[in-house]
């Protein structure tokens, strides 16, 4: 059992990466929530919109439901591991077509890391700031090194604020590791090309992504 565990061909290891993510990601939303999504913190970013006692009723609400909202976190990065990988395997079919799914969902998951890191990252550069100099609406849009730091985020269309946080040096390390992990695995191609192949498929990925965002906020 121990080394099918460890073996990067077997479920067992795909299960017990994904795992080990999720439970990172749980754990630095929890830090995340209590150290910067305070009670004070809404208050003082809804004071001007809502009364003290409608502040109340959500915060009420937000602590009843938080559990569920944790919970949702597995299953938020089971559609997007999927996702991901459906978009780098079409891509990786021209080149290798005999590759598996479950091999590209695995490097997927792996290279999560990358992300957990920028949200670490963002935990403590926050932490540099006051509670009081926060706004809701700052620390949930805020990405460290991301282009959107650059504009004032009052002023730009609200349709640009998700494309603007995705220009990042993250999403680039991001394209690398799993470049260097697809070389790997497919020995006959350099990792040049890999990296050309992952930016083409991640990238359209995520350009699809975008766009039907936009059309999901634009008919709301």
């Amino acid at each position: 059992m121990l080394s099918e565990l460890e073996d990067e061909n077997t479920p067992f290891y795909t299960i017990k990466s994904f795992s080990v993510i999720v439970c990172i990601a749980v754990a630095l939303a929890w830090i995340f929530d209590h150290l910067y999504a305070t009670d004070t913190v809404y208050y003082n970013s809804l004071a001007e919109q809502f009364s003290v006692e409608k502040i109340d009723e959500l915060l009420e609400l937000r602590s009843k439901w938080s559990i569920l909202v944790y919970c949702f976190i597995p299953l938020f990065y089971l559609i997007k591991f999927t996702l991901v990988a459906g978009c780098i395997w079409i891509g990786l079919t021209m080149v290798d077509s005999t590759i598996s799914f479950k091999k590209i969902f695995t490097v997927a998951i792996q290279s999560e890391a990358v992300f957990l890191s920028a949200t670490l990252l963002k935990i403590f550069w926050l932490g540099f700031g006051n509670e009081s100099d926060y706004d809701l609406n700052d620390i949930q849009i805020f990405y460290p090194f991301s282009l959107l730091n650059f504009f004032d985020t009052e002023k730009i269309d609200p349709l640009l604020i998700y494309p603007l946080q995705l220009v990042n040096p993250f999403e680039v390390i991001y394209c690398i590791v799993i470049s260097f992990k697809i070389k790997q695995i497919i020995k006959k191609i350099s990792f040049t090309k890999s990296l050309k192949l992952i930016s083409l498929s991640y990238g359209l990925g995520v350009m699809f992504w975008i766009i039907f965002l936009s059309f999901i906020l634009i008919s709301i």
